[in-house]
């Protein structure tokens, strides 16, 4: 804390990068708030009847009101919105909802829970809902995907992969298989 007529050195950091720079001035009554956040997603709070819903999982909007989801469990599921987060880096959100309150990560790096049932999955692999409620799989067809894996997952038939959630529609042509037919 800095109090009038006090004098020393601030040091500032962001981003890893540190200044001392003598031109960082403050003034006399003003304030500086700091937020250190932690985790690689931003979340918002929704409300789940399911008491199941576990961390790594994929959710869905169930139309019963603004903030309700429930375990995916149709594949390419055009109401997937998220994944149940693990360790948010931001949380947003209102207490308009029913049930238990769950944290649904929307951007971001999140695990999340998937099966090798549409094939083995390697980064840069667009990941969509399976039929296996809340699990994720390879997107092999075009359709509705939750994100993109960061990390690969093979010969398992259920494990965990970190993937950037980027909820968009896959036209279902790899990028790799695209580029040859140019």
């Amino acid at each position: 804390m800095f109090t009038a007529g006090s004098t020393g050195v601030a040091r500032l950091q962001w981003a890893q990068r540190v200044s001392n720079a003598t031109a960082t001035i403050f003034l006399k009554d003003s304030t500086m708030v700091v937020t250190k956040l932690s985790g690689a997603d931003v979340a918002e709070i929704y409300y789940a009847q399911d008491g199941s819903i576990r961390e790594g999982e994929i959710v869905s909007l169930t139309g019963d009101g603004v903030s309700q989801v429930t375990k995916s469990s149709i594949p390419y599921d055009s109401h997937a919105i998220g994944v149940i987060s693990t360790k948010p880096g931001i949380v947003m959100g209102e207490a308009d909802g029913a049930g238990k309150p769950v944290i649904v990560g929307l951007a971001g790096r999140v695990p999340v829970k998937v099966s090798t049932k549409n094939g083995d999955i390697k980064p840069g692999d667009y990941i969509t809902t399976s039929d296996i409620p809340g699990v994720g799989m390879k997107a092999t067809d075009a359709g509705r995907v939750i994100g993109k894996a960061l990390t690969g997952l093979s010969g398992e038939s259920e494990g965990t992969v970190a993937v950037f959630i980027q909820n968009t529609y896959f036209d279902g042509v790899d990028e790799a298989e695209y580029a040859n037919t140019l």
